[in-house]
């Protein structure tokens, strides 16, 4: 029986069958001296057998179907995934200002990081939380780069035209752009007061007066109350440096327009600014009584009937769009023509702002490509029609992208982002030696505990040492 059984009964647990017929069948032999009762356990076993082989395929079965889930969830959950990977990221970068600035620049940021999916973006902020001093000092070199990004674009001249003609047309109407150039710097500023995010530009008159036009231009993505001084100072400054290198108008006036554009999302709400400018009897142009600066808030002017051919309002409507493909449709209704200068601003302003607008899994990807793709567009066909087309393709392939992928892509990233604070805080080697630490945690709380170690500890030594005495993740804090 014992040779035979397995055969006839090819079940789950034989053996253990087995050492139970070897201790059964002592006792059936000794108390009735007949097979009746061994022929009684064996059905009672092969019941047995036969409830544990449905078992052992539902179990089977469950987990085919669990397989076949997680292929569905590779195929289908891609996206999701790594916004929690991003998300995760960005959490740990909010946590780690509140706890070295405190709550008010963590609430800051976590507002500016709000949709920001650029992993090499987020590893440069956080390397810059360790490197600032103060809240304000990271708040304000968050703001410069995307203010540069617009300045870039929309302080070419053809776009300041545009600008102008299509949301300050009594002033435009004025003027002989054919005369508009833009300033050096150093001809405005008089000290160091003057950011990334500021453009300066002069153009004549033209009613033969031999009148000109100072436009200053503030690019701002958040809001700054003090802005009505700041812009008050931005222009008696310009007045004064051009004053000293003598560069009046014939009647020893120097003309100056402040405007500030607002890109950001929330209402703007600093003072004496005025939304609109007036042009006095004597071809003067005013804003007001109580107006420092005149305010072009981007995402309310997009709002209104905007011209069609202008490119600073495509440029706006662009910025507003909430969908790829309300981007794609925005894309294709671009002015035609668009020359070098204007296609590779345009690239750098995209290469700011499509993270923050559309947090997909591959920003950096994708602008890369918008990169190598954009000149031979602009070649190509002088439209944005073919760029229209890769945002397309760009949106289909990040549907084909893993689940599980973008899981371990988020972890990678945040262990790397912690490494890189510990190699700008106590250098090569704790960094390195914090990296084979990190190399198989995969708990993002676990790995945000950490961060805010980097922060609390004075040496590279002492964070190790903690590491050493936590390695159970018991530690807090």
């Amino acid at each position: 029986m014992r040779a035979v059984f397995p055969r006839m009964f090819p079940q789950a647990d034989a053996a253990a069958a087995m050492a139970s017929l070897e201790r059964e069948f002592t006792e059936v032999a000794k108390k009735e001296g007949t097979m009746t009762t061994l022929a009684k356990e064996i059905m009672e076993w092969g019941t047995e057998y036969r409830r544990r082989g449905y078992e052992k395929g539902i179990r089977q079965g469950e987990i085919r179907g669990i397989r076949w889930g997680i292929a569905q969830g590779i195929a289908e959950g891609h996206e999701q995934a790594v916004e929690l990977g991003l998300a995760a990221e960005r959490e740990l970068l909010c946590r780690l200002a509140t706890r070295k600035f405190g709550a008010a620049a963590g609430n800051a940021l976590s507002r500016h990081l709000a949709d920001t999916s650029d992993r090499d973006r987020l590893a440069e902020i956080g390397e810059r939380i360790v490197d600032s001093g103060a809240g304000a000092e990271l708040l304000k070199w968050l703001d410069a780069d995307r203010d540069d990004a617009w300045k870039r674009l929309i302080s070419l001249p053809v776009l300041v035209q545009h600008l102008l003609e299509g949301f300050v047309s009594p002033i435009a109407e004025r003027l002989d752009f054919s005369t508009l150039w833009q300033l050096p710097a150093d001809s405005v500023k008089a000290d160091a007061r003057q950011r990334n995010g500021d453009a300066a530009l002069r153009v004549n008159m033209n009613d033969g007066s031999a009148r000109s036009l100072v436009l200053l231009l503030k690019f701002q993505s958040t809001i700054d109350p003090s802005m009505p001084a700041r812009m008050r100072d931005y222009a008696a400054a310009a007045r004064e440096r051009l004053r000293r290198q003598t560069k009046m108008d014939p009647d020893g006036k120097i003309r100056v327009l402040p405007v500030v554009v607002y890109s950001g999302t929330f209402y703007w709400n600093a003072l004496n600014c005025a939304t609109e400018v007036c042009v006095t009897a004597g071809g003067e142009p005013s804003l007001g009584l109580t107006g420092d600066y005149l305010l072009l808030d981007v995402n309310r002017l997009v709002r209104k009937d905007l011209p069609r051919d202008n490119l600073v309002a495509a440029v706006f409507r662009l910025n507003a769009a909430k969908t790829l493909d309300e981007l794609r449709a925005r894309l294709r209704a671009m002015p035609r023509g668009l020359d070098d200068d204007v296609s590779r601003a345009l690239i750098d302003w995209i290469r700011m702002v499509f993270p923050e607008m559309f947090p997909q899994s591959d920003t950096a990807g994708v602008t890369a490509s918008l990169e190598r793709e954009f000149p031979e567009i602009a070649k190509e066909e002088g439209t944005m029609m073919a760029l229209a087309k890769r945002v397309q393709e760009w949106e289909e392939e990040y549907g084909r992208q893993g689940f599980e992928k973008g899981l371990a892509q988020g972890l990678a990233a945040e262990r790397e982002l912690i490494c890189r604070m510990a190699t700008r805080k106590f250098g090569a080697t704790a960094g390195g030696a914090l990296a084979r630490n990190l190399a198989g945690i995969s708990d993002s709380d676990r790995l945000a505990v950490i961060g805010e170690r980097i922060i609390d500890c004075g040496t590279g030594a002492e964070l190790l040492e903690w590491l050493d005495a936590n390695r159970d993740g018991a530690g807090t804090g």
